[in-house]
Formats: C-alpha cells, sequence, structure tokens
C-alpha cells in the first residue's frame, strides 16, 4: 500500500485557495446505538434530522448540531468499538438557560461528570467556564458558556 507523505505543507498555503463549505457532518461509530442516541437525543436535547437500519449494514441517526452542521452516529455490522481518547470533543456553546437545563438533566440521570480542574482536560475549557460530561461510549461532551467558541 502506497501511503502519501505531506512533505512541506506550508508551500500549500499560497497555492490553495480556502473552501467555502455548505453543509458538514461528523460521524462517528457507537457500541450502543439505542442509549447513546437517547443521550443526544433525550439528555442533551439535539434534533434528530435522520435515522436508518439496515442501510448497507449500518444503524444509525443523524442530528443537526446548528444550520449546515450535523453529527451522526453509526453501529456498523463489524462492530468496531469506539476509542475515545480525552482530546476527542464535541464543544457545544449554549446560552445560560439551555446551560443550566443541560446540565440539571445530566446530572439527575447519572450522566458522569470529569471533575473541575481535571489535568485529563486542556485548562483553556476550565478557564472558558466548561462543564464536562462523557457519553455512554466515552466521548467527552463540553458545555460552554455562549462567547466561548
Amino acid at each position: 500500500m502506497h501511503v502519501a507523505t505531506l512533505v512541506n505543507a506550508g508551500s500549500y498555503a499560497a497555492q490553495m485557495p480556502s473552501i467555502a463549505i455548505g453543509r458538514a457532518r461528523i460521524a462517528r461509530c457507537t457500541a450502543d446505538l439505542a442509549a447513546t442516541r437517547s443521550f443526544y437525543e433525550h439528555l442533551l436535547g439535539l434534533p434528530v434530522v435522520a435515522d436508518f437500519a439496515d442501510h448497507d449494514g449500518f444503524d444509525g441517526v443523524v442530528f443537526s448540531l446548528s444550520d449546515g452542521v450535523q453529527f451522526e452516529l453509526v453501529k456498523d455490522p463489524a462492530g468496531h468499538i469506539p476509542a475515545p481518547t480525552v482530546e476527542d470533543l464535541l464543544v457545544l456553546s449554549l446560552d445560560e438557560a439551555t446551560t443550566g437545563e443541560v446540565v440539571r438533566r445530566f446530572i439527575e440521570h447519572g450522566v458522569s461528570e470529569v471533575e473541575i480542574g481535571s489535568p485529563s482536560v486542556n485548562p483553556y475549557w476550565w478557564r472558558a467556564g466548561a462543564r464536562v460530561f462523557v457519553d455512554p461510549d466515552g466521548y467527552r461532551v463540553l458545555i460552554v458558556p455562549s462567547g466561548a467558541l
């Protein structure tokens, strides 16, 4: 297998214009589609824009994050297991009332929260006032005040 190596990324800067993106979708696998879907749909409150079953063997759900930006969870037939790191983050900036409601629901339902000041979180997020929670697959969801992004 041939793997391309980027020798000098800086040399592309003058040659490549910026692109305009009409829509974007971030997709990742999940070990438990039902539990993870419920976390994002019912506890966090993300609107579902589509879901699918046995689409070429894949099951999944697509959430709207904002106009033109979507978040997709997929359970694949090969059974890939998510392997999140501490820097695999979904960072959401919410208004004060929504932040309070989401945090209340997470705490009420026993969602694991990373202790404030934990060195496993980039210190920037603590300074920004983030609350850091963990989804059923072990990925971190950061809720930050409006204006922190």
